[in-house]
């Protein structure tokens, strides 16, 4: 895995925002980050989303599944 400088603080986001909404919060939700191309301006910029959400209390919102797919 390639880290870039805002990696670990985007993980320990990742945590705190877990602590808060629930271990399953983050399923559903539209990707925050690409992993599969580390870019550290989106890290920076889904580690603001993460502590906004987080601060006003208001999970991300939830992408529900079209019926009838099976995954």
């Amino acid at each position: 895995m390639v880290k870039t400088v805002f990696t670990d603080e985007l993980n320990k986001t990742y945590e705190l925002y877990e602590k808060k909404f629930g271990k399953t919060s983050l399923q559903n939700t539209e990707p925050l980050v690409d992993p599969l191309n580390p870019n550290p301006e989106a890290e920076r910029l889904a580690i603001q989303r993460l502590k906004q959400a987080i601060s006003s209390g208001v999970p991300l919102p939830r992408n529900v599944p079209p019926e009838g797919i099976i995954y």
